[in-house]
């Protein structure tokens, strides 16, 4: 199963998520993915491309996320917390030319990033929500769970940050043990304390 499938477990007049006092169902939150999906391909994402996500937690870092990996790119979730030349190692380790964001953030203005040569958008990404935009195409069959997601950087607290590379079914793998461990059902409600970028949120939720 691919990361993005999972939305297709909930019942489309259900609740998804709450974020700052807005409810949005899960016919609504694939609505967001489905155009966030469509207009990150028109800005060139593509299978294995790797999309850096810099935000607090907000339903439109869930929709980034779920977009991304949709397309078969590659997620590349960054701690909202570091500095800015932090973030640049990080985004020049994975190779990352399209940043999102929801902060302000500039590449070149400081040396530790001032050689990227990359795309910022903010989040939610500007238009996405207002207007529609060709339909992006749909992943090939031949597309499985094996293909690379996301990539998890370590706190570097002993050197520099190291990137985990995760499959969609590792993700998806952990998703399900989560539930099982947890007994959770389609009744229950869980509350997300931890920030997004945070491994244990990303890869059980």
């Amino acid at each position: 199963m691919l990361v993005h499938e999972l939305l297709s477990f909930g019942n489309p007049d259900r609740l998804a998520v709450c974020d700052q006092g807005r409810s949005y169902t899960y016919r609504e939150l694939r609505d967001l993915v489905r155009r966030c999906r469509n207009a990150l391909y028109v800005q060139g994402v593509r299978q294995q491309t790797p999309v850096a996500l810099f935000s607090r937690k907000t339903v439109h870092y869930i929709v980034a996320y779920l977009a991304i990996a949709s397309l078969g790119a590659i997620a590349v979730p960054v701690n909202s917390q570091l500095s800015q030349r932090e973030v640049g190692y990080i985004l020049r380790d994975s190779g990352t030319r399209l940043l999102l964001t929801g902060r302000s953030f500039d590449w070149k203005a400081q040396p530790a990033t001032a050689d990227l040569d990359g795309k910022i958008l903010q989040l939610p990404m500007d238009g996405y929500l207002q207007e529609e935009v060709p339909e992006a195409p749909a992943l090939p069959p031949s597309f499985t769970d094996r293909e690379p997601f996301v990539i998890i950087y370590t706190s570097g607290t002993t050197g520099a940050p190291k990137g985990a590379l995760l499959s969609h079914g590792n993700v998806t793998c952990n998703a399900r043990q989560v539930q099982d461990v947890l007994h959770i059902t389609a009744e229950d409600r869980v509350l997300g304390v931890l920030p997004l970028y945070h491994c244990f949120c990303l890869i059980t939720a």
